[in-house]
């Protein structure tokens, strides 16, 4: 990852997005998307609770709950929108 960070700096953030949160590329993907989505829209706190710092995947569950892994909830920084 380090690597790549150097090499292509404009994924840093993202990178660093899914070393936080644990999420696998595919999962890390769609979060990326909806905080990017929901921002625009002016409703990331319908998925990014502040005060507890969690990304709430389970609202979420046609993205994140599958037969082979669940994502329920992931921990990120406050200024998760500010590194899009």
């Amino acid at each position: 990852m380090r690597r790549v960070k150097i090499e292509i700096p404009q994924y840093r953030a993202f990178i660093d997005f899914m070393a936080v949160t644990g999420l696998r590329y595919e999962e890390a993907v769609n979060a990326w998307n909806l905080i990017i989505e929901l921002t625009r829209q002016g409703k990331l706190s319908d998925y990014y609770v502040e005060n507890r710092q969690v990304l709430e995947h389970f609202r979420f569950r046609e993205i994140f709950i599958r037969k082979s892994k669940k994502a329920f909830i992931s921990f990120a920084s406050k200024d998760i929108d500010e590194q899009l």
